[in-house]
């Protein structure tokens, strides 16, 4: 019986946690529709046990919403956390590699010459965090609220504002400051995610068509990677239903159907690519990457939403231990290696047990093999294939499972060279195994743009801070405090992530990686202060900051609460040599450094 937990109910609390992903329960009608849909109607409800029914958990993870044409419901690059059923209408999907319509609408970030630098010095405002009163808003389900408001910023006809006293304005409005339509046609160039012609863009792009039953944006969902394709709206209106990915683990989980059917998907879209993109496997031709692809399992390890119990554990509210709760064992050192895994997403620690002690001897991370080093010793000598270390997901790991049996017929007809690609590839420090257990304990090896800073060398003239607060609407991006290792500390900076878990949840799109340059960068016009990014940084790192407008006043939501929005370190992108916390320190103990490589980083610990 698919009986729907309430939101009182307390198992609906327990089981479930946290709130439901749009702003209500679905209620029964819609699951009924839900459940004769194409997508569920095959899954057997008696498969899920009696606390965490299969209605309960479309009610609860996930929403349906309304796109209209030309809007566009994902974007290549966007990180995702969901995956859509279409309940009605047409789609079209962009190829991978034509869907990147983010420079087009997303504001080009434009080099500021050496002089405007120069000049920027004096002529920065005396306002703190200073904005404009326009605003890009959340209005929840119905309608896509961030694409609504898009079609709003292309300039839509809006009433001016009457003109009103300094005290009237504060009392009656959450907006203050100048006319709203001034601040949409500067918004209007920063965030749009409407297609102008969808007729040609279908007629001059290689497109796909998605209709009711077909789902998208699984292999996201899956992975907490960045979408693969553009899909956008090609009828008049769509109805999709959106699941978010908590509900999705749940529903391959029980469904023994659900979850054949998702991974058929995903062997279909994107295992091919991620196994012959892989150094080892380029180059082998299209029935021996079929046969060994036949073969592959998809493997989770560890907890996708570790940010949460590493923070805890940071702050010391959660006890460490041994191995440590946030690391989930993979293999095991001295037992039969029966496959190897290929890493999709996350990190593993490497460790080895002497005479009863563990020592953690590297790590590895995306498209890296897990057991590569025990395969070529097996093939260089015959030994018996044998564990010869411990793997453990570091938070979590995504691995792709190669039986061993037909990854040697594979390997049998490669040549050494193309062998060489199986060799250690394990991240470590040298022999600093002190060093290397702060960045893998610390997670620091996330970070390709850390602020490191020599404490032997730093004199607190704090011309870093006013550098970057000159830079940055009079407000410094960074907190000079954080881990530390030996004279060395590791500022809470933004470190511009491997595995960039701000960017997952954020309901506008606001955060996202530069295709180009690799930082993460915060649009602020559509920045609506939700603290979805800050929430998530696992190292604390994205600051929640008050908002003012003009003439210094805070700027007020409707609710007459105080308007915020997120902000971190962006490098300086867009501006002439690099981060100025580093050209600006007079004694050279600031640099920003990419701990994801600790051996090439080792020298400077020292």
């Amino acid at each position: 019986m698919n009986r729907i937990l309430t939101d009182n109910s307390p198992e609906n609390s327990v089981v479930l946690g946290g709130h439901p992903f749009g702003d209500r329960l679905l209620d029964a009608g819609q699951i009924e529709r839900l459940l004769a849909a194409p997508v569920f109607k095959d899954i057997n409800p008696a498969e899920f046990p009696s606390t965490t029914p299969l209605a309960s958990i479309l009610a609860y993870h996930g929403r349906i919403r309304r796109f209209f044409e030309g809007e566009m419901i994902v974007m290549e690059g966007d990180y995702g956390h969901s995956v859509f059923a279409i309940l009605s209408g047409e789609l079209r999907g962009l190829a991978p590699g034509q869907g990147r319509v983010r420079s087009a609408v997303r504001k080009q970030q434009t080099m500021i010459t050496f002089f405007k630098s120069l000049a920027q010095l004096w002529q920065n405002a005396r306002i703190t965090e200073r904005r404009q009163s326009g605003r890009i808003e959340d209005h929840g389900n119905g309608r896509d609220s961030i694409l609504k408001t898009a079609i709003l910023e292309k300039g839509a006809n809006q009433p001016r504002r009457k003109r009103q006293d300094r005290r009237t304005r504060q009392a009656t409005s959450p907006y203050q400051g100048p006319d709203r339509r001034q601040a949409t046609r500067k918004a209007s160039k920063s965030l749009v995610r409407m297609l102008p012609d969808v007729a040609e863009v279908i007629a001059n792009q290689d497109t796909f068509c998605l209709g009711p039953g077909d789902i998208f944006g699984e292999i996201a969902a899956l992975t907490r990677t960045s979408r693969q394709n553009t899909v956008f709206v090609a009828s008049p209106m769509v109805e999709v239903f959106e699941l978010r990915w908590q509900g999705l683990r749940e529903l391959r989980r029980w469904s023994s159907y659900f979850c054949a059917y998702v991974d058929k998907l995903y062997r279909e879209r994107g295992l091919e690519i991620q196994v012959a993109e892989n150094h080892l496997f380029k180059g082998l031709d299209g029935p021996s990457l079929q046969r060994l692809i036949a073969h592959i399992q998809y493997g989770s390890y560890g907890n996708f939403e570790w940010t949460a119990a590493f923070q805890r554990q940071s702050q010391g509210k959660e006890s460490a231990g041994n191995p440590p709760p946030l690391e989930q064992d993979i293999y095991l050192q001295g037992a039969a290696v029966n496959e190897i895994g290929l890493i999709r997403s996350g990190f593993v620690r490497v460790v080895e047990t002497r005479d009863g002690h563990q020592q953690t001897v590297g790590y590895l991370g995306k498209n890296d093999f897990v057991g590569g080093a025990e395969i070529r010793q097996y093939l260089e000598s015959g030994t018996a294939l044998s564990w010869q270390n411990s793997y453990r997901a570091l938070g979590y790991a995504d691995i792709l499972r190669i039986p061993v049996d037909p990854l040697l017929e594979t390997l049998s007809n490669m040549d050494s060279q193309q062998l060489a690609s199986l060799a250690p590839r394990t991240k470590g420090t040298a022999g600093n195994f002190s060093l290397l257990d702060f960045l893998v304990d610390k997670r620091l090896i996330n970070g390709t743009q850390a602020m490191l800073i020599d404490n032997r060398k730093c004199v607190e003239c704090d011309e870093c801070v006013i550098a970057c607060a000159q830079n940055h609407d009079n407000n410094p991006r960074f907190v000079r405090k954080g881990e530390n290792h030996g004279p060395f500390l590791v500022a809470n900076a933004c470190m511009h992530c491997i595995d960039p878990v701000c960017l997952i949840g954020c309901p506008t799109g606001a955060i996202s990686r530069d295709t180009e340059s690799g930082a993460i960068l915060i649009e602020d016009a559509s920045c609506i202060g939700c603290s979805t990014c800050a929430n998530a940084c696992p190292y604390g790192n994205i600051e929640m900051v008050a908002v003012n407008d003009s003439q210094g006043n805070r700027l007020l939501k409707a609710d007459g609460s105080q308007e915020m929005r997120a902000t971190k370190c962006d490098l300086c992108t867009g501006k002439s040599g690099g981060p100025a916390c580093v050209r600006a320190c007079p004694t050279g103990a600031l640099s920003r450094v990419d701990l994801h490589r600790p051996d090439q980083v080792g020298n400077l610990f020292r």
